[in-house]
């Protein structure tokens, strides 16, 4: 299954593969879902999360893990797509929510 509707690649457009030190060569056009969910939960910085893949991947999980992959969630996007899978969040994840957002924020000054 394809990565595409569930993640988004966040290079500039044409970029078909990015080589790291941590990650190795990771070539876009071959990333199955599999391996793509397996690079977000690890941190890796050009998949960004879709409020699709927050609700298809990860809506089913128990409170305490989906709070606990707030702490992944790399822009305020993917923070809003992970909330947007509780039909009510609680006093607990509107407090998570708020914490992430404010370690997102860029520096001042």
């Amino acid at each position: 299954m394809r990565y595409e509707p569930f993640f988004r690649q966040t290079t500039r457009q044409g970029i078909g593969s990015i080589a790291s030190t941590e990650f190795g060569t990771v070539r876009f056009s071959d990333i199955s879902l599999e391996r793509a969910i397996g690079l977000w939960e690890k941190g890796f910085p050009y998949l960004a999360l879709t409020a699709e893949g927050a609700r298809k991947l990860y809506g089913d999980l128990p409170p305490a893990e989906r709070i606990a992959l707030l702490k992944k969630c790399r822009t305020p996007e993917e923070v809003a797509a992970m909330v947007a899978t509780w039909k009510k969040p609680t006093q607990a994840v509107l407090f998570a929510q708020e914490n992430r957002l404010k370690e997102l924020e860029p520096p001042q000054g």
